[in-house]
């Protein structure tokens, strides 16, 4: 029998200020256009890149570092609630094995600042 690590749990809990619209932060969150900027760092090429974002559809980046070392990054949306809030469960591979699965929520909450 091989022996497998123990699996591990988390949670991770950020809260950040942004001084610009709710509509416009939400845009800058789920928009490919956006997002691609942000999403892996300088070191990181795509190989496929796409969103679908509607309740069952799913955002893909697919890409690889300078060492070759290829990630896979697959998310499917559980709830949308335009401008307000998204909720979606991702996975990610790394060099073709299993590497972790998670389960977001994004709150878009205004303010007269902007958005929390």
């Amino acid at each position: 029998m091989n022996e497998q690590p123990p699996l591990k749990h988390g949670t991770l809990s950020l809260k950040r200020h942004i001084n610009a619209p709710r509509e416009l932060v939400y845009r800058a969150w789920t928009q490919l256009e956006h997002r691609k900027h942000w999403f892996a760092g300088p070191a990181w090429t795509a190989i496929t890149r796409s969103v679908d974002l509607r309740v069952g559809g799913q955002e893909i980046a697919h890409g690889r570092f300078e060492n070759g070392t290829e990630t896979v990054y697959t998310a499917r949306f559980h709830l949308i609630d335009q401008n307000v809030r998204l909720i979606y469960a991702f996975d990610m591979l790394v060099a073709g094995k299993p590497f972790s699965v998670s389960l977001a929520g994004v709150e878009f909450a205004e303010r007269s600042s902007g958005t929390d």
